[in-house]
């Protein structure tokens, strides 16, 4: 007989066995504070040949409530992903990344909201960084907003769930959208399948809660584990996240207002972004390459608004020669009054560079080759 639970913290993991080990004993221990809450763990195993198996078999024979799912072969991320929230058994999932670990003392909290604001379809959590204790997703909250789809108005989906470790699924709400979702996940071969999960569920009209603490932790020290360059960054942040809005529409997925809303989205508010992207390609990608890209992604995005935006906001600026992006990236460095937050960024992109020039098997993000 299948045991009940409220939550389940999902984590798909792949070869990241040192990983997944400090954020499974980081899970122990908060739960081993509150015994009487009802929570499992639930680590799905993209065929790993490291530590992994031996480790969660372990783990599964000691605790009733850890459950280990290892696929016979490795079926790529996004299958992965899929597993957690399909094969899983608790009312809710939260779907944790290998390296992110929980914030102490947030489960009972967390299963209280739930109960609180009547079980809502989607949770979002909050993100803090381990060294600056900065809040950084999403970074707008400071109290607890139950809300619906209208929040688009506002906010971008990746702004709202960029970062799947946020992510709680009311499990009844996604498990029938899971095999049209798959289909459309598998025709883009997306590096956004929990948006697309987010957004087919948004489109029922459902609710959505942002909670106003924080529930995971993101650790400095893992910040070079999985890097992006410049023209991946462009193609996930804007090119495929324009392509899965039209794709959603076009299968009937997105209500026609709720599609206005979403289009609006791609451009509207995010011209910093398209300014950071300008500084990853700078530092990271060579001019040629850069240039072609862009010309590749201006026609996908749909409406004049967004061909514009983008168009002066990344690909003016990129048409500037490198030592000149350079030199005006450097002045923020010398005169703006949060320098050294600036400063800090220029150095994690030089690094970030080396390392991935290095080729050090150093892992790119949503290298699609892996979903």
């Amino acid at each position: 007989m299948t045991a009940y639970y409220t939550l389940t913290i999902g984590i798909p993991t792949w070869n990241r066995y040192q990983y997944l080990k400090d954020n499974i004993e980081r899970l122990l221990a908060e739960i081993a504070k509150v015994p009487t809450l009802s929570i499992e763990i639930f680590v799905s195993d993209n065929a790993s040949n490291d530590e992994t198996q031996h480790y969660c078999e372990k783990l599964a024979q000691e605790h009733a409530f850890f459950c280990y799912h290892r696929n016979i072969t490795n079926l790529g991320a996004n299958a992965n992903f899929q597993n957690v929230l399909s094969l899983s058994h608790g009312d809710y999932v939260w779907m944790l990344g290998d390296d992110d670990l929980i914030a102490e003392n947030c489960l009972s909290k967390i299963i209280h909201d739930i109960e609180q604001h009547q079980y809502p379809a989607i949770i979002i959590g909050g993100c803090i960084n381990d060294l600056s204790q900065k809040r950084l997703y999403p970074p707008f909250i400071s109290h607890a907003l139950l809300t619906d789809q209208t929040i688009i108005q506002r906010y971008d989906a990746i702004q709202l769930a960029g970062k799947i470790s946020c992510l709680m699924f009311k499990r009844s709400e996604i498990l029938p959208l899971l095999p049209k979702a798959w289909a459309l996940i598998t025709t883009l071969t997306s590096p956004w399948p929990h948006l697309i999960w987010l957004l087919m569920v948004l489109n029922k009209e459902t609710k959505i809660l942002f909670l106003p603490y924080c529930t995971n932790v993101f650790i400095e020290k893992n910040r070079f584990n999985m890097l992006q360059d410049g023209i991946s960054r462009t193609n996930i942040m804007i090119k495929s996240y324009a392509e899965l809005i039209q794709e959603l529409y076009t299968h009937g997925e997105l209500h026609k207002d709720f599609y206005k809303l979403l289009l609006t989205s791609i451009s509207h508010g995010r011209h910093s972004e398209f300014l950071k992207i300008v500084a990853y390609t700078t530092y990271m990608n060579r001019y040629r390459a850069t240039l072609r890209n862009a010309w590749l992604v201006l026609p996908i995005l749909p409406g004049l608004r967004n061909k514009a935006a983008f168009g002066i906001f990344y690909l003016l600026p990129v048409l500037l020669p490198t030592f000149i992006r350079k030199a005006v990236l450097q002045l923020p460095c010398h005169l703006a009054p949060n320098r050294q937050a600036h400063k800090d960024f220029i150095a994690y992109l030089k690094k970030a560079a080396a390392l991935i020039a290095a080729k050090n098997n150093t892992r790119l993000v949503f290298d699609k080759d892996g979903l």
